[in-house]
């Protein structure tokens, strides 16, 4: 049976420098990768786990975060992205649902979200 999903999802290069964003944040958190997550399509609410996390400080990369996810509602943090890299990245995956594993992909260059809920241990 065919199951609603999103698939070949990417943001196109910005002018932005990884450096330069992070002197711009001066004290924020640095997510890496995805470990899977939920979208609530029909609210635009979504939970994605990062594989890590680190602490900027002073516009520095500081310390490791463990279990650390973003979440909140899709328009919203697009409307928060202050910066975008030049460096973008796809990749490729599989997006598991309703019993059922798709080819997919996704890519982005680093972005800087000036507002955004985050949590970790």
């Amino acid at each position: 049976m065919p199951v609603v999903r999103m698939s070949n999802t990417f943001i196109d290069n910005g002018d932005a420098r990884f450096e330069e964003m992070l002197e711009e944040v001066k004290d924020g958190m640095y997510l890496i990768g995805s470990r899977g997550g939920q979208v609530n399509t029909g609210e635009g609410i979504f939970q994605f786990n990062a594989e890590k996390g680190y602490l900027i400080r002073n516009g520095e990369l500081a310390e490791l975060v463990r279990d650390v996810s973003l979440s909140g509602k899709t328009l919203e943090i697009l409307n928060h992205v202050a910066l975008v890299g030049n460096d973008l990245k796809m990749t490729a995956g599989r997006c598991g649902k309703a019993g059922q594993l798709v080819p997919v992909s996704d890519g982005s260059p680093h972005l800087s979200i000036s507002k955004a809920l985050v949590g970790g241990a």
